[in-house]
């Protein structure tokens, strides 16, 4: 891929942002459809967090086997067809019965979802080094952004739409997303891997320093997804609060959230732009 020299004039800024807005529904836009998904089919509010818990298992494996992957066949065709299972299983999930054919959707969904982490390898493909680090950071305010906000825009998505509103734009976005990857991702030539995927991913575990950055990584979102999970069962379901007042709070976390990746961020350019 030709590196750019504006970041801020690419098309594929453009796409990795909405690649992010993408990111944040069936997560965290869903929130403050907890009682009404029970409702709908039936089961209790931990049974719906469950089902939350399971999405984020499946995207934790098809990220795990689409990376690698993206080395072998490309980065395009894998984000495209991820794309596409996203759709299929957010529109399963809309059309399901049962609350067992909305988990089968979702994991479904889940699988295609995985294919966003190649946002992360195409910065890496395509920018010069202090380039990646500027726009790593522009994606890191955005998420914070869009995770402190998606909830009470999942909360307006409720009062007129109901549950299926986050599916609804979940596939409307999901369909502009892959026509944009089809437009603006160029064709990727493939270079065979060294030793295989299977050798390669060995040397990383056998990685100590490697390891110990995914353990801290991991106990950090950990804990960032248990308040996800849980902050339904405790403010809506325990304290009552309404759909609105649950987004209006979950705005202070996500504020704490931008807080801090913009205090990271600036010591990073801090060190880049001035100590190296």
């Amino acid at each position: 891929m030709t590196k750019p020299c504006v970041l801020f004039g690419h098309n594929l800024v453009v796409l990795l942002m909405t690649i992010s807005l993408l990111g944040v529904f069936p997560l965290d836009v869903i929130l403050p459809s907890f009682p009404d998904l029970a409702a709908s089919f039936d089961v209790s509010l931990k049974t719906i967090a469950f089902s939350v818990s399971i999405f984020a298992i499946g995207v934790a494996i098809s990220q795990a086997i689409i990376g690698p992957l993206s080395d072998v066949v490309g980065r395009k065709p894998l984000l495209i067809g991820g794309l596409a299972v996203s759709v299929i299983g957010s529109l399963g999930c809309l059309f399901s019965k049962g609350y067992e054919g909305f988990m089968i959707f979702r994991l479904i969904q889940a699988v295609g979802c995985g294919s966003f982490v190649l946002s992360q390898v195409l910065v890496q493909d395509v920018y010069p080094e202090k380039q990646q680090h500027v726009l790593r950071i522009l994606m890191l305010t955005l998420s914070g952004l869009l995770i402190s906000l998606s909830p009470l825009a999942g909360a307006v998505l409720q009062h007129y739409l109901g549950w299926e509103g986050s599916f609804y734009i979940f596939s409307v976005l999901a369909v502009i997303v892959l026509l944009m990857s089809l437009l603006i991702l160029p064709e990727q030539s493939v270079q065979p891997v060294r030793g295989g995927m299977l050798v390669n991913l060995g040397k990383l575990v056998a990685d100590r320093g490697f390891l110990i950055g995914c353990a801290l990584c991991s106990l950090a979102f950990n804990c960032h997804f248990v308040f996800v999970v849980v902050s339904p069962l405790l403010l809506i379901g325990v304290l009552g609060l309404g759909e609105f007042m649950f987004g209006v709070v979950f705005v202070g976390y996500g504020v704490a959230y931008v807080t801090g990746g913009w205090w990271l961020g600036s010591w990073q350019m801090f060190y880049l732009c001035i100590l190296k």
